[in-house]
């Protein structure tokens, strides 16, 4: 439970500090190749095996309190056929057994070093680089859903505050344009969108521009 003396709209990047402080414990500590599908994800061998929602209250015109939920698939030994291809656990990725209390405190003390990083600085500048380094879809093509329109893109990463940065492919199409540095320096501006995103399903992130849009 949270009281973070903070503007509203950056109570968000708790989620993602969550997501990074488990993550980089995960690797750090047990050498897992944990990986973050932004926002509120992290993977292992293309698997989910660790979910994150964050509730705030207000009181007035400012935070209440905030509860960063997060649920770790820690020592499941088996899951039901229709999720098998989906979700794993960290003892079926290691075959160690965990003491969960243990593992909780260690979550626990990574993500109050990160939190207080993040309250001096009041954003995400002091690990963006580091979380785009595990963010899994970095780089690579996306396909974003939006309302009555669906395009391919490419995601860069997140930026100091937490959106992501994403390309859309369809400005190579409209301009004729095949080298990528050309694109980038005519199209930059234009063809980045900052996107924020919530979560509907294992398959699915929605991404808040406004209208809202998604990618697989």
């Amino acid at each position: 439970l949270l009281r973070p003396e903070i503007a509203t709209e950056k109570a968000a990047m708790l989620t993602l500090i969550m997501a990074y402080s488990t993550a980089k414990l995960l690797r750090e500590k047990w050498n897992f190749k944990a990986e973050i599908k932004w926002p509120n994800d992290i993977v292992i061998s293309g698997k989910k095996i660790c979910g994150i929602l964050t509730e705030m209250t207000m009181s007035g015109c400012e935070i209440g309190h905030v509860v960063v939920g997060t649920g770790i698939n820690v020592n499941v030994t088996e899951f039901p056929e229709e999720l098998k291809d989906k979700a794993s656990s960290l003892y079926l990725e290691s075959h160690i057994l965990f003491d969960r209390k243990k593992l909780l405190n260690e979550v626990l003390k990574e993500f109050w070093k990160q939190y207080n990083r993040f309250l001096e600085v009041q954003d995400l500048s002091f690990m963006r680089e580091s979380y785009n380094e595990m963010l899994v879809n970095r780089n690579r093509e996306v396909l974003v859903l939006e309302p009555g329109n669906e395009y391919q893109a490419i995601a860069h990463g997140i930026n100091d505050t937490g959106e992501l940065l994403v390309e859309k492919n369809k400005v190579m199409n409209l301009t004729g344009i095949t080298e990528w540095d050309e694109v980038l320096e005519k199209h930059f501006l234009d063809s980045i969108s900052l996107i924020r995103a919530i979560d509907i399903s294992q398959n699915i992130s929605v991404l808040d521009m406004g209208t809202g849009a998604g990618f697989p």
